[in-house]
């Protein structure tokens, strides 16, 4: 497996990967109102929150602003990354570095994901906190890599 990682790029596929991550979140929130017997109103969609939520307990309350806001962030750091992605492939910065990045970064966004779904304490918010700057990090590092490519061609 190690030696695939060495040799093929297998960078790219992390932008799915990443928007499905990102989208767990909302998914996620429709299953539990389903739990509750809310019916997702399409047709309104951003209304669906302030409904549901009247009939959730108060820790489903939290867990599912906490799911929005995910899901949200998931929305804002997504440009950062394909747009790092996408640059270090067009420098063609080392595919081994680019797949590491790729890793890196998916591996970022899945912790920083449980612990911002199932935070309860201060000690995993704080965990929340560095997997977020680890991810951004990463990106800046791979830009970096990618503009100093361009600048020593």
């Amino acid at each position: 497996m190690l030696s695939l990682l060495n040799s093929n790029n297998y960078s790219l596929l992390a932008l799915p990967l990443a928007w499905i991550i990102g989208f767990l979140p909302h998914a996620t929130k429709i299953v539990i109102w389903s739990s509750y017997g809310y019916k997702y109103n399409n047709v309104q969609p951003r209304q669906n929150t302030l409904k549901a939520n009247q009939n959730l307990p108060p820790h489903k309350q939290l867990q599912i602003q906490r799911l929005e806001a995910l899901h949200q962030n998931a929305h804002e750091t997504f440009p950062l990354f394909a747009t790092s992605l996408i640059l270090a492939n067009i420098a063609n910065v080392h595919v081994v570095t680019r797949n590491h990045f790729a890793i890196f970064f998916i591996a970022t966004r899945i912790i920083f994901s449980l612990a911002y779904a199932f935070q309860q304490s201060p000690r995993s918010a704080a965990l929340r906190t560095v997997a977020w700057f680890a991810g951004i990090a990463a990106n800046f590092y791979i830009l970096i890599k990618s503009a100093n490519a361009f600048v020593y061609v």
